[in-house]
């Protein structure tokens, strides 16, 4: 398993490109700003997927550019399910590939070391599994965040969001014999960003603090807390063992009244690859990481 930083010697970042739904939820852009805070990674790639990609890849230039990380390649991804072949339109400042293309360039690029950090539907990364399957194969890591794990013998009665919006690249990517692990709404959903912490991020009052801070105020009801879903799968990349794993094989149903529902087996099966499951997770532990990190970064001027 990757655990960047964290063996007591010192390591090379690891490459990493994240594949995001940005915009719809503050916690992926507060994950992109985690992993621009993080020593441990080396953000190589930004990629957006589901709905307005190119309004997604604008989003996340914004906070590249508050970062002075304009270097960073941002690709807006196919507006389509992984059957389509017809990259989106992309607007000035992004980057003129397709987020597939982006993905497996940097796979060639950073050969045998690219891990990928997803945090929304797999669209993306079933087109380079589909049309690419050696170089998605050679991925170090595939750290998702979807899912939700309830057992091995229980079923979500409802498909988690990044799953339901494409359950066959889902099942794709899980299937694919890559490295996955899998980061599932039951580790993910007890973590929070606080009002109070909302407030201690406004009272740093730098332009990245401000940008943050907004994100949140225009997203989420005045006084409730923001799950941080996104920044998990980041997390996990090099702080592992704030989470509990699990090996098992998976599947997603792909059709049906239960498309985007995520079963597990007990064995490996023909159709089943075996993924590892966050089953339980260090709240406290990665919440005083995220946090610091939130802070180092939006203090910067």
């Amino acid at each position: 398993m990757v655990d960047a930083g964290h063996s007591g010697e010192q390591e090379a970042p690891v490459p990493v490109v994240l594949d995001t739904d940005i915009g719809v939820d503050v916690d992926a852009l507060f994950t992109l700003a985690f992993i621009l805070a993080s020593p441990e990674l080396q953000l190589a790639g930004v990629t957006t997927v589901s709905g307005d990609v190119r309004m997604r890849a604008r989003t996340a230039c914004a906070l590249l550019e508050a970062a002075g990380r304009q270097d960073v390649p941002v690709a807006a991804g196919s507006q389509a399910g992984c059957g389509c072949d017809q990259p989106s339109e992309s607007p000035p400042n992004v980057d003129a590939r397709s987020a597939a293309s982006l993905l497996l360039q940097m796979a060639g690029l950073h050969e045998g070391a690219l891990c990928l950090i997803t945090t929304g539907p797999l669209t993306n990364a079933a087109r380079m599994a589909r049309d690419h399957p050696c170089a998605f194969r050679s991925l170090r890591g595939l750290f998702i965040q979807g899912g939700d794990f309830k057992g091995v013998d229980a079923r979500s009665i409802r498909p988690e969001e990044s799953f339901r919006l494409d359950p066959p690249a889902a099942d794709m990517v899980l299937t694919s014999g890559a490295p996955v692990l899998l980061c599932g709404l039951n580790a993910t959903r007890r973590t929070s960003l606080s009002p109070a912490r909302l407030n201690e991020l406004e009272a740093l009052d730098t332009p990245r603090a401000r940008l943050l801070a907004s994100a949140v105020r225009h997203s989420v009801p005045s006084g409730a807390a923001a799950p941080l879903h996104a920044a998990v799968a980041a997390a996990a990349l090099f702080r592992s063992k704030l989470i509990t794993w699990r090996s098992l094989p998976a599947r997603v149903q792909t059709v049906g009244p239960e498309a985007g529902v995520l079963a597990f087996e007990r064995k490996p099966s023909r159709t089943a690859c075996g993924v590892r499951v966050a089953v339980d997770l260090d709240v406290e532990g990665f919440e005083s990481l995220f946090w610091r990190r939130i802070c180092a970064f939006a203090g910067e001027t």
